[in-house]
């Protein structure tokens, strides 16, 4: 399969110069990135640890392993969602949940 977009950064950072829309902005992607991360759901490194997310991130699906394709498949727009009605970015239980269910 060819490799698509998934998200791009530079995409939400136009949408706002508003200093606190791009500060969520980075908490997102920086949720999103440390989330996949830490379970072992990337194929390379997109941030850095302590790196801030600009608008020079993309995400990719040949940056997913098959599990963390199918994660934001599943779960990804729900998450996006719940921001959107103002869930903290850094709230990760949803992906979390996902994980769990496609694990089991």
């Amino acid at each position: 399969m060819a490799d698509f977009l998934i998200d791009d950064a530079s995409v939400h950072f136009a949408a706002s110069k508003s200093p606190e829309y791009r500060a969520q902005v980075r908490a997102r992607f920086s949720a999103l990135v440390g989330f996949l991360r830490s379970n072992g759901l990337l194929t390379r490194e997109l941030l850095m640890p302590s790196q801030a997310p600009d608008e020079s991130l993309k995400i990719m699906k040949s940056d997913l392993t098959d599990e963390g394709f199918l994660l934001i498949q599943r779960a990804y727009p729900k998450w996006l969602r719940g921001i959107d009605q103002g869930k903290a970015p850094s709230d990760v239980s949803l992906l979390e949940m996902a994980l769990r269910r496609m694990r089991k």
